[in-house]
């Protein structure tokens, strides 16, 4: 496992396919060189999944910067000459003196401010090796990031508003999770904890039509009526199983069936609920990526479903089904449990 930079350093030089790499673009002779990006952010995190086979790279990334001469085809000369040197290698030049035009950013100030305003934290790292074949680190920010495997985005990015939309649009369009399933991404605090408190309403809602069940017969709980799930005890039991069903499936866990009859009355109703609630909310306060794009199995459909859509629909399910609780509970000429989210604590 890697801990900190010396770790880096040591595995990229135990590592001979990548010392070749660094030994082709040093040839080059370029100003303030580096290999960037993922070249050294995949390595690390192969190395923390302990994949024993290189994840393929689309791009490695050789960056320099040159004021003198910023003309895009002098890049494609020096792709030319690694591939001619190097070959069946996806090699990408790009000199960081006028990248700042194609971003529609103010001027770098060198290769290692480029790096510096890379759109996330754990990718702002660079390699090269020193005239003495030494290998060098750079990591503006640090590799915490990339060792932890966490997404969140550069300090650029974070304090503008558009950058940050292009940093959840490019997470999400990677889906490195999907490749490195362990990476997090750090929760953003203006969606994320919102999802959670919706989550947090509705166990709340769950909790006061528990407790206005004290008031039903057993008989009244489990009466068969028109609509919904046919009952009030079986629609509060559908609830906690959709729910714990499908955040199992986010988990990649296999499904937990659970028998109806031996969760028949308020109280062992309201047991198991507490108990899956907590594991639930575990996950969900670690979770980080309520909008992430990976699919999701659901073998009770045989389909998969986007993550993000998977936990809004558990929201709605529940909201759903709480409302038909209020019609039967009107036929019952009794008051429902408040929907109401103003003016709630979570």
């Amino acid at each position: 496992m890697i801990k900190n930079e010396a770790d880096i350093i040591r595995l990229i030089k135990q590592d001979s396919w990548m010392v070749r790499v660094l030994h082709a673009a040093q040839k080059l002779d370029l100003p303030d060189w580096w290999i960037s990006a993922g070249f050294v952010r995949s390595k690390i995190w192969d190395v923390q999944h302990g994949y024993q086979t290189r994840t393929p790279l689309p791009d490695i990334d050789v960056i320099y910067f040159d004021e003198g001469c910023t003309a895009e085809a002098k890049e494609k000369e020096y792709e030319a000459y690694l591939r001619n040197f190097f070959p069946n290698t996806p090699w990408s030049v790009k000199n960081q003196a006028r990248m700042h035009l194609l971003n529609g950013f103010p001027p770098y100030k060198s290769s290692q401010d480029g790096i510096a305003k890379f759109p996330e934290t754990a990718t702002a790292l660079g390699v090269k090796l020193d005239s003495t074949g030494n290998i060098l680190l750079t990591a503006p920010h640090g590799a915490e990031d990339a060792i932890n495997m966490i997404l969140k985005p550069s300090p650029f990015f974070e304090k503008d508003p558009q950058r940050l939309i292009i940093f959840e649009q490019r997470v999400a369009k990677k889906n490195w999770r999907k490749i490195w399933p362990e990476v997090k991404m750090l929760r953003l605090q203006k969606e994320d904890d919102l999802m959670i408190d919706f989550f947090r309403y509705n166990w709340q809602v769950r909790d006061e039509w528990f407790e206005w069940c004290q008031q039903l017969t057993l008989e009244q709980l489990t009466a068969q009526r028109t609509g919904g799930q046919g009952s009030i005890l079986f629609t509060l039991f559908h609830i906690i199983d959709v729910e714990y069903s499908w955040i199992r499936a986010v988990k990649g866990m296999e499904d937990i069936r659970v028998d109806y009859a031996e969760y028949d009355t308020v109280e062992k109703l309201k047991t198991l609920s507490d108990r899956w609630r907590g594991e639930i909310e575990d996950f969900l306060t670690s979770y980080n990526d309520f909008s992430s794009k990976e699919e999701i199995y659901a073998p009770w459909l045989k389909m998969k479903f986007p993550a993000g859509e998977v936990f809004r629909h558990i929201i709605s399910h529940e909201i759903h089904h709480t409302g038909q609780l209020s019609v039967w509970s009107r036929e019952l000429n009794l008051k429902p449990v408040s929907a109401n989210f103003i003016g709630r604590s979570f």
